[in-house]
């Protein structure tokens, strides 16, 4: 076999050992952050709400019920809404993991924001049935 020929193999062994790799769970967990991101930012409560534990709890006790409620306050209050996630660290146990982060929310009724305010965020996430579910949540405003 020639030398072209082997490295065009190898390439090609290469290639497809990375396009078969699976996702991590850190990445898993992560994408599953940004599709709430994107659920909160397009005001749609499903598609935050598919991303909780149905035993989801809050440090407040608050359930998805409470959530759903509000959401809709939010959303009723805020045309847009803006939300930037910082300085993300995830800890992964298993079928369990950990992950803190700052995030930035935004509140506007037009297109300059009229309200905003940083948090602090302590998450716990389980596996069920291979996703990722957001399972408590725990915030301090800074």
């Amino acid at each position: 076999m020639s030398v072209l020929k082997k490295a065009g193999f190898y390439s090609f062994l290469f290639f497809l050992s990375v396009a078969c790799q699976k996702e991590s769970d850190e990445v898993k967990i992560s994408k599953a952050l940004s599709g709430m991101e994107q659920g909160i930012e397009n005001r749609d409560a499903g598609q935050v709400l598919e991303l909780l534990s149905p035993l989801f709890q809050d440090h407040a006790g608050r359930d998805i019920k409470a959530v759903r409620g509000l959401m809709f306050v939010h959303f009723s209050r805020n045309e847009r809404i803006n939300v930037v996630t910082t300085n993300k660290a995830i800890q992964v146990h298993n079928d369990s993991a950990r992950m803190q982060f700052d995030v930035l929310l935004l509140g506007s009724s037009n297109i300059l924001p009229e309200r905003g305010r940083r948090y602090k965020v302590d998450t716990e996430w389980i596996k069920e049935n291979g996703n990722w579910l957001l399972h408590r949540m725990d915030w301090q405003s800074e």
